[in-house]
């Protein structure tokens, strides 16, 4: 991989100016830098079943002028791709100072490109880019906590009998409800699915920022990506949801939807797809168990540290928010409630 990459760029009139160094390594993806004396160089690899990124960022840059990284040129034998250098994580310039306008503007640039392609998810499912609109989730969940004997991963990660139990009763109830998030007209659009100010470069000088990591992007509701972003950094920046912060978050969501629907529609659809967002979440996970291509490496990675129980968490997060929701009763769940930031 390595060779083909310092190959192409010597032959594209680029000159080393350092050995390449590996900034990043996990069961899902490595990303390792070239220094050239052009500026710096990524070359990014991912398990074939995720090598949908160079693919997906060349329509959002080139058809639809959004803020994502330009792709110099792509291996797919090696599941490789070379981009260009868009500034520093957003993350680390906020730890010095933190700006709740960046934030916005993030959330902004990104609600800019979910609007944009609405209307063409077809092109990326042609892509490879998985459906999961909110008619598919029921079916998902179903796959998920229907595992036998001992293959059964949530079993593995700390799911009960009993919970498991309680999981297939709740099947109606999430029917249910992603049938009522479905009637607030939402376009579903295309999902980054790991969406959050870590996968935001900053450019120093102009300020411009950049979305990347497009490798885990599916067709789903517009919200679940939001919701993420913003308990992430309610959880990460300590924020409550009655501090005007974490509102103007909320409301920076919100914007390009306000021509379509009201402020209040809004809130209360995402009160309730914060309900299904664990759902949403924990098949997000299972696709990063399932594609990894190093089994010890990928069994040490997903059963240490903040990972350990998570896929299992997921589940149980939603048993908790979901008992006692009988499925005649989900229409008129209390949407006027706040809802809590969900930390996954």
């Amino acid at each position: 991989m390595i060779k083909w990459a310092e190959a192409f760029l010597l032959s594209h009139g680029y000159t080393l100016a350092a050995p390449p160094e590996t900034i990043q390594k996990t069961p899902c993806s490595s990303v390792v830098r070239f220094l050239t004396t052009s500026g710096a160089i990524y070359l990014k690899q991912t398990p074939s079943t995720l090598f949908l990124e160079a693919a997906v960022m060349r329509v959002l840059h080139n058809q639809f002028h959004a803020n994502v990284p330009a792709v110099i040129q792509q291996n797919k034998a090696l599941n490789c791709f070379l981009m260009k250098d868009y500034g520093s994580s957003l993350r680390e310039h906020l730890k010095n100072d933190f700006q709740p306008d960046l934030l916005c503007q993030g959330i902004k640039k990104y609600t800019n490109i979910q609007h944009a392609v609405e209307n063409d998810s077809d092109a990326f499912f042609t892509l490879g880019v998985p459906d999961w609109r909110l008619k598919k989730l029921p079916e998902f969940y179903m796959e998920l906590i229907d595992e036998e004997g001992e293959e059964n991963l949530l079993k593995q990660d700390g799911i009960t009998t009993d919970e498991l139990k309680i999981l297939h009763e709740l099947y109606p109830v999430l029917l249910s409800m992603c049938k009522v998030l479905s009637n607030y007209k939402l376009a579903e659009t295309l999902d980054h699915c790991d969406f959050h100010e870590n996968n935001m470069l900053i450019e120093k000088n102009s300020k411009t920022l950049t979305i990347i990591d497009w490798g885990e992007v599916v067709v789903a509701h517009p919200l679940f990506p939001l919701i993420s972003f913003v308990s992430t950094a309610a959880s990460r920046y300590k924020l409550q949801e009655t501090d005007p912060i974490f509102i103007t978050l909320e409301d920076a969501c919100f914007e390009n939807w306000l021509s379509d629907i009201s402020k209040h529609d809004l809130r209360e659809a995402m009160c309730l797809a914060k309900k299904i967002w664990p759902i949403y979440s924990a098949l997000g996970y299972y696709r990063l168990i399932i594609s990894a291509t190093d089994a010890a490496e990928l069994k040490s990675y997903f059963n240490t540290g903040r990972n350990t129980g998570r896929f299992a968490q997921y589940f149980k997060e939603f048993i908790k928010v979901s008992v006692g929701l009988a499925p005649k009763d989900t229409s008129r769940v209390n949407l006027a409630d706040s809802g809590r930031p969900i930390h996954g």
